[in-house]
């Protein structure tokens, strides 16, 4: 009699609250991405690549013949100011085409970002959802084995309990089924903006090196101009 009592305690304990099985999936998605979080999208800190990749380029050749003083900018001599101008145009361009590509791909990446912000929210949702679906089943079974439990059939007692047990299981399956759909979005995202940071810090680089590579075409165009002014006087 005392077992019956105590399957029967323990039934309607259990339907008082269940406690939220432990997440380690947006702990492990959360540090998994925290590379990508953390990576800085404000223009100063990415320009700072520029000086680092100017000084990568110059360290791989001979160093640079100093300039005539005359020929420098700026200029107001006839023959050099207007190339002057025309050096200060072309760089200008070449600044704005990186601002440009910069743009694109911190706006890109940023819009990533937020879609992983969203997604943590939708599993948390998800999560939560689950959770209360499960702790209504067990609510209703547990419920439903008190109401019709008789402490004075063995029998019956005992085929109540193990029916409420397989709505309970049955229920804890249909949480780990929702939680599991959760999780698969969730790291489909987290996959997405790790992805999304190697497109960042790659568009980042070919804007940079186009960048130093119209400069650099920029100053030669100005040096040849000169050259081919001067050699006509």
């Amino acid at each position: 009699m005392a077992d019956k009592q105590d399957a029967q305690t323990n039934a309607s304990g259990a339907g008082g609250g269940i406690a939220a099985p432990g997440d380690t999936v947006l702990a492990a998605m959360t540090a998994a991405t925290a590379g990508a979080i953390a990576v800085p999208l404000d223009p100063a800190t990415i320009d700072a690549g520029l000086a680092r990749l100017d000084a990568f380029v110059t360290s791989l050749m001979p160093k640079m013949p100093r300039p005539p003083k005359a020929d420098m900018c700026p200029s107001t001599d006839p023959l050099i100011a207007p190339h002057c101008h025309q050096l200060a145009l072309d760089e200008s361009k070449a600044e704005f085409k990186y601002g440009n590509a910069r743009a694109a791909a911190i706006a890109t990446f940023q819009g990533e970002l937020n879609n992983w912000a969203q997604a943590q929210s939708q599993y948390r949702f998800a999560l939560g959802n689950a959770q209360v679906a499960l702790a209504a089943a067990v609510k209703q079974a547990t419920d439903a084995f008190t109401a019709k439990n008789n402490l004075d059939s063995h029998s019956r007692s005992e085929f109540l309990y193990f029916t409420m047990k397989e709505a309970v299981a049955t229920a804890v399956a249909a949480y780990q089924a929702s939680a599991v759909t959760a999780a698969q979005a969730l790291a489909s995202e987290a996959g997405a903006v790790i992805s999304a940071q190697a497109a960042f810090l790659g568009a980042v680089a070919v804007a940079q090196g186009g960048m130093e590579s119209d400069q650099a075409a920029a100053q030669q165009s100005f040096w040849q101009g000169i050259e081919t002014d001067r050699d006509a006087v």
